[in-house]
């Protein structure tokens, strides 16, 4: 699976401005404080859509909305008699 090596775009800068004697020209730049989770790291969530019999096999089909962008649905067969988890934490490919 591919990570990059880039960090996360930053989501809190640093507002705190040096005066004058501390620099040269009187300010620094900002820095970043926080930084963003990256979406190839973690889990991702997959989420119930819809319950469904299959006719020919008699087995019990959920289909699952994956979280992010350029995702496929995700299809778990299991027993009748189970039942099927609202939300779980999935494989990202």
């Amino acid at each position: 699976m591919y990570t990059g090596s880039s960090e996360g775009h930053c989501t809190e800068w640093s507002n705190k401005l040096l005066k004058w004697p501390q620099t040269s020209v009187g300010r620094e730049a900002s820095k970043c404080r926080t930084r963003a989770k990256k979406w190839s790291d973690g889990p991702v969530t997959c989420r119930l859509k819809k319950v469904s019999i299959d006719k020919e096999t008699g087995m019990k089909m959920c289909l699952y909305y994956v979280q992010g962008w350029k995702t496929t649905d995700k299809t778990v067969s299991i027993s009748p008699s189970l039942k099927c988890q609202r939300s779980f934490d999935c494989k990202r490919y």
